[in-house]
């Protein structure tokens, strides 16, 4: 992700201090033409994807968990997929899987 609901907390912002604030996060429409927006940071000068929620707000941190989850079910199904795996591999008469003798 290019940027980190982490490093946007609001607890800096009520401090003051010169740490990272919400404050320091701006709405940008696209300068591509597209209509939708992003957010920028001038602090860190990182970005959200566009269409993203503010950073740090609960709706960004909820779309920051469902694509985890979705990421990681996605990369557990692609593991779990064996192609050409019959389950059967001795032939007629030879010896089976447990090496024990086939036929006669």
């Amino acid at each position: 992700l290019p940027w980190s609901a982490r490093g946007a907390s609001s607890s800096s912002s009520s401090s003051g201090g010169a740490g990272r604030s919400d404050d320091d996060w701006v709405e940008v429409i696209d300068p591509q033409g597209s209509g939708r927006k992003y957010w920028w940071n001038r602090a860190t000068n990182q970005t959200t994807p566009l269409g993203a929620a503010r950073p740090g707000t609960v709706a960004a941190r909820l779309q920051t968990f469902k694509d985890d989850v979705s990421r990681e079910i996605h990369r557990r199904r692609r593991v779990m997929i064996l192609p050409g795996d019959g389950g059967f591999h001795g032939g007629a008469g030879g010896g089976g899987v447990d090496g024990g003798g086939g036929g006669g």
